[in-house]
């Protein structure tokens, strides 16, 4: 049907024809020769290699090979399995507890374990670990404060798993009840940042912390069951980490359960 806005339509379409043919026919013998030319093609071949290594960095971000090395116990290793298998990322495992003096400790950038290989690269030190990790899969805040939150939590779990390791170790009959009585205030701290913040978890969203914050409570619960009890707020952290779908699945295998909390047996 030819109506009064098509017939416009069409006269608004022919009148840019016109001003187009206008433009470049003045110009036609620089359009063939450019069109004759090689640049079209060399324009094509850099957009392809453009998107080729886009993709391959992507993919190396994505589908990285990783190996963990570290003993079969939770230790220093237990945030960063649950960091895998909370995201679905694939890794291999390799016991180190087999010849370590003579065989692996001597490889290790600090004569230590765990250690990540990331392809052919080593990642020492389990927060490193974890915050390489993050920073790879979107589990490291982008937002300066929110990152500031992630790592203040990080450095204050290690002021409270510092003692304690030492405490299992060294001291375990005479410093365990010492131990159990800082709790409180050190465990205070935290869930007066997570009333003050209103998150539900360390950030807006899970970050590496979260995995390091749950193992440490996770492990402390085996020392002292109720250390949490009255602190509501960290309680519920606790259970909403406890409950998402894989690392309830994974914590479930026998597996997990018969592994140990420590080198010594003492939990």
């Amino acid at each position: 049907m030819c109506t009064l806005g098509n017939i416009k339509l069409v006269t608004y379409a022919l009148s840019l024809v016109n001003e187009v043919f206008q433009f470049a026919w003045p110009h036609r013998s620089a359009l063939l020769d450019l069109l004759r030319s090689d640049l079209p093609l060399q324009c094509a071949r850099s957009k392809t290699l453009e998107r080729s290594e886009h993709k391959d960095n992507f993919e190396n971000i994505t589908m990285s090979n990783y190996q963990l090395i570290y003993f079969p116990l939770r230790g220093r290793g237990q945030a960063t399995r649950y960091l895998f298998v909370d995201n679905g990322i694939d890794y291999k495992e390799e016991n180190c507890a087999q010849d370590w003096i003579k065989t692996y400790k001597p490889k290790m950038p600090f004569g230590q374990s765990p250690l990540l290989k990331d392809g052919d690269f080593e990642v020492a030190q389990s927060n490193t670990i974890m915050r390489h990790l993050g920073r790879k899969h979107g589990l490291y805040p982008s937002d300066l404060q929110e990152a500031a939150k992630a790592d203040m939590i990080t450095d204050h779990v290690e002021d409270i798993r510092g003692p304690y390791v030492r405490m299992i170790y060294q001291n375990y009959e005479n410093g365990k009840d010492d131990f159990v009585k800082t709790l409180p205030e050190k465990l205070g701290y935290i869930e007066n940042l997570f009333k003050k913040w209103g998150t539900e978890y360390i950030t807006t969203k899970i970050s590496f912390a979260d995995y390091i914050l749950f193992d440490l409570l996770d492990t402390l619960q085996i020392l002292t069951p109720t250390c949490i009890d009255a602190l509501p707020t960290l309680k519920a952290f606790y259970d909403r980490m406890a409950s998402r779908p894989n690392l309830k699945k994974y914590r479930e295998t026998e597996e997990f359960k018969k592994m140990p909390v420590n080198g010594n047996g003492k939990q």
